[in-house]
This record gives C-alpha cells, sequence and structure tokens, in this order.
C-alpha cells in the first residue's frame, strides 16, 4: 500500500493528479490511495430530490471518467467547501484494509471515489485520526444549500461524541489527517497569508479548530510510547511546513505519507 495526500481541488482544481503533473500515479494501483484534505467539492450541483442518479452532467464526468478511471483509490476528508446534502445521499459502506473494528464507516461515491468520516483509520502500519470540516468565512456572500451548507461544523453534541469516542478509543493516532488544523498553527500560516486579508480570529475561533486543540492537547499529555507523528492539512491554499508543531499544510503538492 501507497498512500499520497494533497489539499483542496474545489472541484474542477484536479489536474495536479493527471499523468502528467503526478506521474508515480501511473505506478499505483486499486489497493493504493490518494487522500484529498479537504474541499474535494464535488459532487457541487444539488441533486434533485436528494437521488444520486440526477448528478449533473459535468460532476459526473469528475467522478467517472476522471478519478474512477485513475489507478488508485481516492479519498477525501470533507471541508467546509462542500455540498453536504448531497454527500449525505450516499451509502455508508466498510472499505477493507483502512477501515477498522468499532471505527467509522467511509461513504462511497462509486467504486474509486471515498469519503473519510470522522474517526480513526488504519493506512498500512500507521493509524490515522480523520476529521473534517471547518467555518466558511466566506459564506456571507454564499446562499445556504447552494453554495453553503451548515453541516461544515459539527454541533456542540456531534464534538462532545467524537471527543468521547477519541479518549475511549484509548488509541493515540500516528497521524491526523484534517481541513484545517490548531490555533497556533492558523495563527501562523494567516500571518503568512497576511496579504489575502484572512481574519485571524475568525479562523482561530472556528470551532473545529478549538476541536484539534483539545485533540492535540490530550495527545501531548498521553502520548507516552511518542507515537503522534503529524498533522496533514488544507484549507489555507499555502505549502508551508512548521516542523515545531509536527503541522503540514498542503495545496497543490502532492506528497507521499510513510506507512511503514
Amino acid at each position: 500500500m501507497k498512500l499520497f495526500l494533497t489539499g483542496d481541488t474545489h472541484r474542477d482544481d484536479f489536474h495536479r493528479l493527471n499523468s502528467e503533473n503526478f506521474p508515480k500515479g501511473k505506478l499505483l494501483n486499486k489497493n493504493d490511495y490518494v487522500v484529498i484534505l479537504g474541499d474535494f467539492g464535488c459532487p457541487w450541483d444539488n441533486f434533485v430530490n436528494n437521488d444520486i442518479n440526477t448528478i449533473s452532467m459535468k460532476d459526473k464526468w469528475i467522478l467517472e471518467t476522471f478519478y474512477n478511471k485513475k489507478p488508485w483509490t481516492t479519498l477525501f476528508i470533507p471541508g467546509n467547501h462542500e455540498n453536504y446534502n448531497n454527500l449525505n445521499c450516499y451509502p455508508e459502506v466498510h472499505l477493507d484494509p483502512i477501515c477498522i473494528s468499532n471505527g467509522p464507516k467511509v461513504k462511497k461515491l462509486n467504486d474509486s471515489v471515498y469519503m473519510l468520516q470522522n474517526g480513526f483509520y488504519k493506512f498500512g502500519n500507521k493509524l490515522v485520526y480523520c476529521f473534517g470540516g471547518a467555518t466558511s468565512i466566506d459564506k456571507k456572500y454564499r446562499i445556504e444549500n447552494v453554495s453553503w451548507w451548515k453541516q461544515e461544523v459539527p454541533t456542540y453534541e456531534e464534538f462532545e461524541m467524537y471527543f468521547t469516542q477519541f479518549i475511549n478509543s484509548g488509541m493515540i493516532p500516528n497521524y491526523i489527517f484534517s481541513h484545517t488544523t490548531s490555533s497556533i498553527v492558523t495563527e501562523t500560516a494567516i500571518l503568512q497569508l497576511g496579504s489575502l486579508g484572512y481574519n485571524i480570529q475568525s479562523k482561530i475561533n472556528d470551532p473545529v479548530v478549538k476541536y484539534l486543540d483539545n485533540i492535540l492537547e490530550y495527545i501531548q499529555k498521553h502520548d507516552t510510547k511518542n507515537e503522534y507523528l503529524a498533522n496533514f492539512c488544507g484549507h489555507f491554499h499555502l505549502e508551508k511546513t512548521y516542523q515545531a508543531y509536527k503541522t503540514y499544510i498542503l495545496y497543490r503538492n502532492v506528497i507521499e505519507v510513510n506507512l511503514d
């Protein structure tokens, strides 16, 4: 098994994964994975009456003609720019070998594309905790259930449930795959992007950021065997490594992750 990661594709920005830009992809097979760290963005156009068979021609081409015909299996973490109403229509399945006992199932979009839900998965010899979502700071310019969906951020009750599940698992992940990241890295990244006019406080106050702070604090206190290695995320449209915080922000780069 091989595992590659990349950042937001926003439905249309998938050309980084074509044969010319990602030549290693030609050597992969369906037992290998490419994970998109949020804002996969497809299918984007609303289904009619929650019927997946009413998928738009554009979304169908992206999923069936591009991704489904790639030699690998594509996985994605949900971000803040996702049509959650559409995604909720797809069936949940147990995907071997990454789904573990008592862990979450995945959403199956087709035979080669799956959405990772919040919780633990196993990739090779590495245990991965996946957590999607983030707050859209541009939602005032968007239309609910057309270009913005409130499910981008879990409810308070859902956060409590996920945190309880994390603690009760008794497991420490080797990696965290998420869309956004911790508050300290968020602040540092936004300062890096200051010219783009991001509001630091609005990003730091994101409930998903706060949740990841809690998870990382718990790991720091209980990781007696130094099992935790890194957090990989997207969201910021930035390629940056913060070694002091064991955090890697990806955008268009496609990197391989060690599974030994």
